[in-house]
């Protein structure tokens, strides 16, 4: 059963993630649209998002299975995925 819940992504929150965690930090990521896509913000379904000062925040869907990873993880997973 899935939680209900908005998510939302930023790539300015998501490239300082990147480039301030040397792979510590945690990359969570929503299934929607059949595909697993990175979100920065996760929040009860129909609330505003808390976020908003980075100014490219994007709602990206709703009610999804959820997943984290550690950000070097991640990155390893992304690059597998382009060979």
């Amino acid at each position: 059963m899935f939680r209900e819940n908005d998510f939302y992504y930023s790539a300015k929150a998501f490239q300082t993630l990147k480039v301030d965690s040397y792979g510590d930090e945690t990359v969570n990521e929503a299934f929607i649209n059949n595909e697993w896509q990175v979100f920065t913000e996760q929040i009860l379904k129909g609330r505003e998002p808390l976020s908003k000062a980075w100014g490219d925040l994007i709602y990206i869907g709703s009610d999804a299975e959820t997943r984290s990873m550690r950000c070097s993880k991640w990155l390893a997973l992304q690059e597998s995925k382009s060979q």
